[in-house]
C-alpha cells in the first residue's frame, strides 16, 4: 500500500494512518481502518514521510517500535506486523537539526539512504534507460546498436531484423519513429 504523506491534510493525517472508532469524534459515523491497519503482513510505503506533522510523527515512531497501533477513540491497542518502506524529497538531516522532523524517527527510517542523483547528472545511463523503454515496449526483443546510417543517424537494430525507426520495424509505432522514405 502506498500513501503520499504530503497530500494528506492536516488535522486529519493521524485518522487516515492510524483508523478510528465510532463516535471518536463528530462524523465518524463507523469504524474507520487506516493504512498501517490496512496493510497489516504486508509493506507501507510513506512517500514524503517529511512531510507529516511532529505529532503524527511521534505515533508513527510509536507504530514501529511496538508494533502496535491506537484508533482515535480505542482503548485497546491493534497489533500489526508490517514493513515500512519511506521516501522524500527533503533532506531529513536538515530538518532533524532545524526541529521539523524527529530524531529518532530519522534513525528509525533513516538508515539505509540512497540517493539517486537527478538524470541530468547521469547522461550516460540515457542510453541504457532508452534500451529499456525500447524493450518493454518492443515486447522484450533485444536491441543493439548498429553503424551509422548514410544519412547520419545512428539507428537501433532488433535482433539482426530492419532498424527501429524504419517503416518495415514493428516496434517503429511503439517507438514513435517515423516512416523510412528512403526505399
Amino acid at each position: 500500500m502506498s500513501v503520499n504523506c504530503a497530500a494528506i491534510p492536516a488535522g486529519i493525517a493521524e485518522r487516515l494512518l492510524f483508523g478510528a472508532r465510532k463516535g471518536a469524534f463528530s462524523g465518524i459515523e463507523k469504524d474507520c481502518e487506516g493504512y498501517f491497519a490496512a496493510a497489516d503482513t504486508g509493506t507501507l510505503f510513506l512517500d514524503e514521510v517529511g512531510d507529516l506533522e511532529l505529532s503524527v510523527q511521534g505515533k508513527v515512531l510509536c507504530v514501529l517500535e511496538t508494533g502496535e497501533l491506537l484508533p482515535l477513540g480505542a482503548n485497546r491497542p491493534r497489533r500489526v506486523q508490517l514493513r515500512i518502506c519511506t521516501a522524500t524529497h527533503n533532506d531529513l538531516r536538515q530538518r532533524v537539526q532545524t526541529g521539523a522532523f524527529r530524531a529518532d524517527l530519522y534513525f528509525r527510517i533513516g538508515i539505509p539512504e540512497v540517493i539517486v542523483p537527478p538524470l541530468r547528472s547521469r547522461r550516460e545511463e540515457i542510453p541504457w534507460l532508452m534500451t529499456l523503454a525500447l524493450e518493454a515496449t518492443a515486447g522484450g526483443t533485444v536491441l543493439r546498436a548498429d553503424r551509422r546510417c548514410t544519412d547520419g543517424k545512428r539507428r537501433q537494430s532488433v535482433g539482426g531484423g530492419p532498424p527501429v525507426g524504419t517503416a518495415s520495424h514493428p516496434a517503429a509505432a511503439a517507438a514513435g519513429a517515423a516512416p523510412d522514405r528512403r526505399q
